[in-house]
């Protein structure tokens, strides 16, 4: 009787392992079926929202870089004009003068 009673344990081990383990299987059948595809579906989704955040960052800096480089371009268009104007001023000064002195 003492046998037999470690073999009846023995057994209701084995059997809740064999639980245990097709539970282990179903698990995996899940991660492998559902979690896995969903997962890597996740990961290329990442991938691509990091490109477009790095195009759209290298956009930013871009448009940055024209304003600047409108801006500027404005204020050397401006610092001619005003050149431009202070020697037509002075033109027209020397042939106003140029014409008095003819009168």
């Amino acid at each position: 009787a003492g046998t037999r009673m470690y073999e009846n344990k023995r057994l209701n081990a084995l059997k809740t392992l064999e639980k245990k383990q097709t539970k282990v299987d179903e698990i995996n059948k899940v991660l492998e079926e559902e979690i896995g595809p969903a997962l890597e579906k996740l990961r290329k989704e990442r991938g691509q929202y990091m490109q477009w955040k790095s195009a759209s960052e290298q956009l930013d800096r871009l448009r940055r870089f024209c304003v600047a480089w409108e801006f500027t371009r404005a204020q050397s268009l401006l610092e001619t004009s005003a050149q431009d104007q202070v020697h037509l001023q002075t033109k027209i000064s020397q042939a106003e003068a140029s014409t008095q002195e003819l009168e």
